[in-house]
Order: C-alpha cells, then structure tokens, then sequence
C-alpha cells in the first residue's frame, strides 16, 4: 500500500459493525497519529467503510482529530481509499489513493496526496510477475521535510516456485525526487535517486498440500 501518507497509531479503541452481506463499519478513537506518545489531549477519530464482493473489494478510511502538538486547535484530515481486483487466480491488482490535510493553530494548512497501482501476474504454475508504482506529492514538506516533495517509485518483483514448500523472490526498485535530492547516498551526500535489489528466499515447513 501507499506507505508514505498512511498514518500508524499508538493506542485506540475500535468497533466494527457488518452491514449485510457486502458491507462493513467502523469506528475507531486514537490517542495519536504518526507518534510514539500522545502530543495533546485531543482524540482521532477514525471511520471505516468497506464493501465486499467476490471479485471487487473497496476499502475507505477518513481519519480526522486534533494532532498539532501541545494543542488541540487545528485539525488534522486525511482520506485513504484502496480498490482491490481479483477477477481470477491468474491476475490481480488494486489502486491506492491518498489525500491529506494539517490546519495549523496561527492559520494555514499544509496539503498532501499520493497514489499507487500495483498488479500480479501468474505466468504458469511456477512463475509470477508483480509490478507497482506510487506517486507522492507532498507540496508544503509536512511529511517528507522536502519542499516541494514530489517523489516517486517503481518495483518489478520476480516471484518463482523452485519446489513445493521453496518460493524464490527478486525484486529491483527505483526511487528518484523531481524536486530535490531526497535520499541519501553515502556519508553526507544525497541524490535525486536511488536503487534498490533484493533477493529472498522463503521456505514453509508444515503440511504439504
């Protein structure tokens, strides 16, 4: 999923409610966003709506609460919403999309949205291609520190069964900033750009099916 513009929480307490058969939710009441201890003494709420299907499942957050630190004046607001495909065993793929927003207590707002797109291919019994891309555009720096933050990724991940119980994944990334020298490439220095290989070898111990 979108990893740069999802926020994460320390505590909370949540209800889940189905509705029918193809539709969930839900409430949630956070002490914090994005931090390790609470930075005021306002809640986030957090709604859920999900509808389900075989094939199609879209999932919606908004998440809205007081987070400026040491006070509760000025609100912060963020829309997540991810459209999962899986029209069959063969292929799948969803769309992330984000949009977030920081009212600060002397005025103004800082604003950011992003987006990404991934698909799964099953080339045979053996083999599996997954490519995936996001866009984040950070405008003011509120999440990044980089002003403008207009980053970007793409992944192509290999995937391969060598034998039954054995998956073998290679997977390159490529990031790169069209604004700014991001990320940080040896001691002191920064790049627009950067690499990344990787390569895992998985192993699952139990009953063979």
């Amino acid at each position: 999923m979108f990893s740069w513009a999802i926020p994460y929480y320390h505590f909370g307490v949540r209800a889940v409610l189905p509705v029918g058969s193809h539709f969930t939710g839900g409430i949630q009441v956070v002490n914090g966003w994005n931090n390790t201890e609470d930075n005021n003494s306002g809640k986030t709420l957090v709604f859920v709506g999900n509808v389900n299907s075989k094939k199609v499942t879209w999932s919606n957050n908004y998440i809205t609460g007081p987070e400026n630190t040491g006070t509760n004046k000025g609100w912060r607001n963020l829309y997540d919403t991810t459209l999962l495909l899986t029209p069959s065993d063969k292929f799948s793929a969803y769309i992330n999309y984000d949009y977030g927003r920081n009212a600060f207590p002397s005025g103004g707002a800082a604003h950011w949205s992003g987006i990404a797109g991934a698909a799964r291919f099953q080339m045979g019994s053996w083999f599996a291609l997954a490519p995936r891309y996001e866009y984040f555009d950070d405008e003011n720096g509120f999440q990044t520190a980089a002003n403008p933050g207009h980053l970007q990724e793409f992944t192509i991940t290999a995937e391969a069964k060598a034998s039954q119980g054995v998956m073998t994944r290679l997977e390159y990334r490529h990031d790169w900033s069209e604004s700014s020298n991001f990320f940080q490439k040896g001691l002191g220095r920064t790049s627009d750009h950067q690499d990344t290989i990787s390569l895992a070898i998985i192993a699952f111990f139990g009953p063979k099916h």
